[in-house]
């Protein structure tokens, strides 16, 4: 009953709520549950009752009356009447538990990455809804703050419900706010802060119709909103329309039906309205989530894979040479060692040319390195036309270029190596309108038994520098002394 009472049996004070004038202070909103004393039953079994009521303050009185509301007293064992008491304190301070849960797993997925806007807005919803809940709860007084503060922060809470309940919704639904909403939210919001700051509970009364137009306006621009989504063809629609109907029936019954029935304030039913609409956003929030999961998933493979290519290029790049695109000496040392242990292995032979372009000096010193290195390229695709497919060609430096040839004796070698030499002095190389004429010296060399690649490079290096004593554009075999002399 408004705003606080003593209870009476048979004449003897058994209990009260909150303090009657002089020393007033209001506490209502809350069951009181006492024994009546035996002595309180008179001899012919009659039981007298009496309540010394205190209005509240004209702002109490003026807005509801004063007095009792609602089913005021129960007569009973106190054992159950305590039960039920308790039960019903316990219920709100359920739900406050479960919203506060929520929004610290919120607030903790929001901190992992600030990109999930959604759990931000999410978490301080529910971190508001679960301050309005534990406010319903008479459990709320094992915290020992004063029933005026209590009431600001119930008057509060639902004051910041609303707009953080729209700024979840549109963030979800990935719906921008108008002007008009951004600022009907603001407007509902610092309604919540005035509430909070002001001392006294007459800002609370004269506030309570502001409250419900703004929340008459923003219930009408959420149903729009998630309706037109709907429509537009977004599923997460569907799932708000569902938890819409409960939260709207409770919401109309506490907004307008308690306070115009005279129905007891607290017997609010909006936290469970609220509590399916935060289970749907829930739903949702857990879609979007799993969602962003998919997507890092993807994002690490195409990561991944984007590493694997550019550690494939690096791997190309150590092994190839930038300029004629061939493999390099390195390159050329890993493949043409490979080759060498497979003949080993198997019993076979390979062969192996050294060639150098004849006086390239003067083509540099003449025309320019840029010339040069189109003449190194030219000669380059040349001399790769020329081989077969299981041949290794690389540059080996400078001007000089290498070629292994597997399962081809010396004089297969020398015969690859006189046509390519023959090949050559009939082109004439192109250039920014300058004609070249470009020939080239062969060495080579048959792999023996017990030789390395180091010993094999170095008979053809040999055989390549005696055709350069004879005159150049040529081709030299190594002599079968001086492979005898590579054996010993």
């Amino acid at each position: 009953m408004y705003s606080a009472f003593e209870l009476y049996a048979g004449g003897k004070l058994i209990g009260s709520r909150g303090h009657l004038p002089p020393n007033a202070s209001p506490d209502w909103d809350r069951d009181l549950v006492v024994r009546v004393p035996p002595e309180a039953v008179s001899t012919d079994g009659s039981l007298v009752l009496a309540l010394r009521v205190w209005g509240g303050p004209e702002a109490v009185t003026s807005r509801w009356g004063g007095g009792v509301y609602g089913d005021t007293l129960w007569l009973g064992d106190y054992f159950t009447l305590a039960s039920e008491d308790f039960k019903t304190a316990l219920a709100p301070m359920f739900m406050a538990a479960l919203f506060l849960l929520s929004a610290l797993f919120s607030f903790y997925v929001y901190s992992r990455s600030a990109s999930l806007l959604s759990y931000l807005w999410f978490a301080l919803l529910s971190s508001a809804l679960a301050l309005y809940c534990y406010s319903l709860s008479d459990l709320r007084f094992m915290v020992p703050l004063d029933f005026v503060t209590y009431e600001k922060i119930e008057y509060a809470s639902v004051c910041f419900v609303a707009p953080l309940l729209v700024r979840t919704v549109w963030s979800i639904l990935d719906v921008e706010l108008t002007a008009f909403m951004r600022a009907l939210t603001i407007a509902c919001a610092g309604l919540g802060a005035a509430l909070a700051v002001v001392p006294g509970l007459e800002i609370n009364f004269g506030a309570i119709d502001i409250f419900r137009v703004f929340a008459a306006v923003l219930v009408y621009q959420y149903l729009q909103t998630i309706y037109g989504a709907w429509r537009a063809g977004d599923d997460k629609a569907f799932i708000f329309i569902v938890g819409s109907l409960v939260f709207i029936t409770t919401s109309v019954h506490d907004l307008f039906v308690t306070l115009l029935f005279d129905v007891a304030p607290g017997k609010m039913l909006s936290m469970y309205g609220f509590f399916s609409l935060v289970v749907c956003m829930a739903v949702l929030l857990s879609r979007q989530y799993a969602a962003v999961l998919d997507n890092l998933g993807e994002l690490v493979n195409e990561r991944t894979q984007q590493l694997r290519d550019a550690n494939s290029r690096l791997a190309r790049h150590a092994r190839e040479d930038a300029l004629t695109q061939l493999l390099n000496r390195r390159g050329f040392q890993e493949s043409a060692e490979q080759i060498i242990a497979n003949v080993q292995a198997q019993g076979s032979t390979l062969s192996l040319i050294l060639c150098d372009v004849d006086h390239f000096k003067r083509i540099n010193d003449r025309y320019g390195h840029a010339v040069g290195d189109r003449v190194l390229q030219h000669l380059a695709r040349h001399l790769g036309l020329n081989i077969r497919d299981v041949d290794i060609l690389g540059r080996w430096g400078g001007e000089e270029f290498i070629l292994v040839l597997p399962d081809l004796s010396l004089s297969g070698a020398q015969t690859l190596a006189q046509r390519l030499c023959d090949s050559l002095p009939s082109q004439i190389f192109r250039i920014d309108g300058i004609r070249l004429g470009l020939t080239m010296t062969f060495g080579v060399a048959q792999w023996r038994q017990g030789d390395t690649l180091e010993s094999l490079i170095a008979r053809a290096d040999v055989a390549l520098y005696e055709g350069k004593t004879r005159g150049r554009c040529q081709v030299v075999s190594e002599r079968p002394n001086v492979a005898q002399g590579a054996l010993s």
